[in-house]
């Protein structure tokens, strides 16, 4: 700046105005520099690593057998060419004798389509979903829900196979991959891919069940965890065009800075708070972290009846996916304002620009490695009575047979959540 100053300053203007201008060259060139080498450095990095391991298939995980699943034999969606998350994704889940054992109920085959990057277009991996769901028979099933993966086209187990569960194996789960790029990365050089991927596949969906009969039309559901959240809320318009168009939704760690989130939070009744928000008294849309918030705010106020479609967004108050924001520079959040536990590590958080946003951030990386039901790590006890609400099942109802099935069934391994 300096050097700059004392040339421009020397031959054509003022010194204020040759130190702005010596100022806005300098930060220019270093936005420049970041932009053009450093983050295209890193993503080529991240992207290389990334199909490296995506040729590769993870230890215990093989192809499936059931052609109702994507990379089986009969699939069109060959099994190498799925990527890692989608072969965790295919070969994971209840089966029907799996389902039946735990319910004590008959069931079904769950069926589950996917569809990987494989040099595609996003519409070309949407169609390849839907061409999928065309050969399993997804459209003879009671219920499809549509996953909005995070970053590498990863699928919340749980969740996955909780709906599964829930439904008695009487349903589709459909997903895509749309990033080749951890979901960090991906956020900062594609914001809008997720958004773009989400709403492709869902109209793709949803136009393919509006050429069936309203009666024989599968009921129509959205799942998605962390960046793949905030996707899948980014097809709608308005709460009003959300509620209109679907069936229900169960949203994991949903981030602040996803627009959805954010109006419905600022539209929240007075007295409650943003960690709690109560919507239109709970009629339709719920936020909580576990099963008594679904049924009651924070302060024990029972909600109004829970009418269809219904909405969840869980949310831990220590998940820091759900309360970064760049605001946090130079602006003291409401959720750092709101009731804490005594004893919790939030309750002693104190804002300070600039540092706290820092601390948040530093916390974003290793959020997973938590016990379940902190900070990032969403559990199959607060993900269960959310899906059997959205389903229209009691949510105080008796699920620890599918829960203690889930917590034997998927093997979760501590994940940093900027590698996702």
């Amino acid at each position: 700046i300096d050097w700059f100053t004392n040339h421009l300053k020397s031959r054509f203007v003022w010194a204020l105005l040759a130190r702005m201008l010596s100022t806005l060259i300098v930060l220019a060139t270093i936005v420049l520099v970041f932009d053009q080498v450093i983050l295209k450095g890193v993503c080529g990095v991240g992207k290389t690593a990334s199909e490296h391991l995506d040729r590769t298939t993870p230890p215990g995980v093989d192809a499936p057998t059931d052609p109702g699943r994507s990379g089986s034999a009969s699939s069109r969606e060959a099994w190498d060419s799925l990527g890692l998350q989608g072969k965790r994704f295919v070969s994971g889940g209840p089966d029907r004798a799996r389902i039946e054992e735990v319910t004590r109920q008959p069931a079904l085959e769950p069926l589950r389509a996917y569809a990987a990057l494989n040099g595609r277009s996003l519409e070309g991996i949407a169609q390849a979903a839907v061409a999928e769901m065309d050969r399993i028979g997804a459209w003879q099933r009671r219920a499809i829900c549509i996953v909005t993966t995070t970053g590498r086209g990863n699928v919340n187990e749980w969740s996955a196979s909780a709906f599964e569960y829930l439904t008695g194996g009487d349903c589709c789960t459909v997903a895509t991959q749309y990033s080749g790029l951890p979901s960090a990365i991906t956020l900062f050089t594609g914001k809008e891919v997720p958004v773009a991927a989400s709403r492709l596949l869902f109209e793709a969906v949803e136009s393919r069940l509006h050429e069936i009969p309203p009666d024989k039309r599968p009921r129509l559901y959205l799942a998605g965890e962390s960046l793949g959240a905030y996707g899948s809320n980014g097809i709608f318009e308005s709460p009003q065009d959300m509620t209109a168009r679907i069936d229900g939704a169960v949203w994991l760690g949903t981030p602040d800075f996803t627009p959805m989130h954010e109006l419905l939070t600022d539209r929240r009744a007075p007295g409650s708070t943003v960690v709690d928000p109560v919507i239109d008294s709970g009629r339709q849309i719920r936020f909580a972290k576990n099963g008594r918030e679904l049924l009651s705010d924070e302060f024990g106020t029972p909600l109004e009846a829970w009418e269809h479609p219904r909405i969840v967004y869980l949310q831990n108050d220590t998940d820091p996916v759900v309360w970064w924001s760049t605001r946090l520079l130079w602006r003291r959040p409401e959720w750092l304002g709101a009731r804490r536990v005594p004893a919790s590590p939030m309750a002693a958080m104190r804002w300070w620009p600039f540092v706290t946003f820092w601390q948040v951030a530093s916390d974003m990386p290793v959020c997973r490695n938590v016990p379940e039901g902190y900070g990032h790590k969403y559990h199959a006890a607060q993900i269960t009575p959310a899906w059997a609400g959205v389903l229209g099942r009691p949510v105080s109802g008796d699920y620890s047979a599918i829960i203690a099935a889930l917590l034997e069934d998927v093997t979760l391994k501590p994940v940093k959540v900027m590698g996702i």
